[in-house]
């Protein structure tokens, strides 16, 4: 896992993001156009989110870095496969509750965005004042 580049994990979270919500259930093009844009709006946060947490982690293996991890399922000092399999958990969940929920799709997208962006804007504060 040392050797994986920013581009294959954005290959996996992306294919995965797409797959999550492609089921014979609730396929994603018969989602609200709303939510389809809403839908991308959170695979860019994960994305971003992901690309944080991995740059936390190559700055750790320096051995000199003022940063740890604040979320308390990673740990401290996570390790890019924790990152991968919290991710992908995480993802499948959030896909779950996506698409066994029609009626609040759009709700919960937006509850789940504010959430990311809330963290994403507090990581990268956190990264520029240490770095």
């Amino acid at each position: 896992m040392r050797g994986m580049t920013y581009r294959t994990l954005l290959i996996l979270i992306i294919a995965v993001g797409i797959g999550g919500c492609a089921n014979q259930h609730t396929p994603y093009t018969d989602w609200s156009k709303k939510e389809q844009k809403l839908y991308k709006y959170q695979l860019a946060l994960q994305v971003t989110d992901t690309m944080q947490t991995v740059r936390l982690i190559q700055c750790q293996e320096t051995g000199t870095c003022p940063l740890a991890e604040a979320n308390p399922i990673y740990g401290s000092s996570p390790s890019m496969q924790r990152l991968i399999a919290i991710k992908l958990v995480g993802n499948l969940l959030l896909y779950r509750l996506l698409t066994s929920d029609d009626t609040h799709r759009e709700r919960n997208l937006k509850l789940a965005n504010g959430g990311y962006t809330i963290i994403v804007s507090n990581n990268h504060i956190i990264i520029n004042k240490a770095l």
